[in-house]
């Protein structure tokens, strides 16, 4: 009943949010600038042809909204500064990655891919960003380059990053050298993160070195011909600031995909008490009647 209501009451939101949006459909050519919020409806298609790295850009505190049973294709990718929100059941297909620069928020409740079903990146270009998993996604690589994320996980939700990656870009290099948080919220024992399955922990083509240096930290190293970014490393978090354990780890040779688990001991139900409670009962009537 407790989740009906939420239901019901996260549909009413969505109503009254999208009801002054603008509806997108059909082609359209070049760039498109999303500067106000705006919605492709369900049973809608809309596609935009652009050359280069960017189809879309969603501006500041704008939100961009792909509802159930609706498409959107692009020939390149979607820029994010405000919102990017995809319902369950939408169909996204987006040619190269979602980039996003500082404060923006992405809601995944649907599966984003490439039309032939190949993964996207998720470049996170920009601090304090936040990026709700409501189903599991599998990724290209995941641009760790600044600090503050913050990943919202859906029930039984795993996030596979095949790769780890700077990406080529004039920032500060001391912006990169301390230790920065992920906080995951809502991460349970049901959730999982596996980051560099089955790569080689040094790129040819971009040499840096990532290696778990303890049992929550990621370290990202090297530098390259016209930067000197030193070294990054990254700490995941729960929601009240715990580290949260990576249980497997860097064999010397590759990053075999860890697995980032909580380390809490899971509280027991009501009825996993009650049978405690009578299975300790049990035994001290044996023991009584043995005396």
């Amino acid at each position: 009943m407790k989740t009906s209501i939420f239901s019901i009451i996260a549909f009413i939101s969505s109503v009254c949010l999208c009801a002054g949006a603008t509806s997108l459909s059909g082609s359209a050519s070049g760039v498109q600038d999303i500067t106000v919020d705006s919605i492709v409806n369900s049973g809608d298609t809309y596609s935009v042809g652009a050359t280069g790295t960017k189809s879309i850009n969603i501006s500041k505190g704008v939100t961009l909204t792909i509802d159930t049973d609706a498409t959107l294709n692009t020939t390149a990718g979607i820029y994010v500064t405000g919102t990017f929100d995809v319902k369950s059941g939408a169909d996204v297909n987006i040619s190269t990655q979602i980039v996003t620069w500082s404060n923006a928020h992405v809601i995944l409740d649907e599966v984003v891919s490439k039309s032939n079903g190949s993964p996207i990146s998720l470049a996170l270009a920009g601090s304090n960003v936040k990026v709700d998993f409501g189903v599991s996604q599998t990724f290209n690589y995941w641009d760790v380059r600044f600090d503050n994320y913050t990943f919202t996980f859906g029930q039984d939700v795993s996030v596979v990053f095949n790769d780890v990656s700077f990406g080529a870009v004039s920032v500060n290099k001391e912006t990169l050298h301390s230790e920065k948080s992920v906080t995951l919220v809502d991460f349970s024992s049901t959730n999982s993160i596996f980051i560099g399955v089955g790569n080689s922990i040094t790129r040819d083509d971009n040499p840096y070195t990532y290696e778990i240096v303890s049992d929550n930290v990621l370290k990202i190293s090297g530098d390259c011909s016209e930067l000197d970014y030193g070294s990054a490393s990254y700490k995941f978090i729960d929601e009240d600031g715990e580290k949260i354990k990576i249980s497997e780890v860097y064999d010397g040779t590759t990053l075999k995909g860890f697995n980032i688990t909580t380390v809490s001991a899971l509280v027991p139900e009501p009825a996993e008490w009650a049978m405690m409670f009578g299975v300790i009962a049990l035994v001290l009537a044996v023991y009584r009647r043995r005396k």
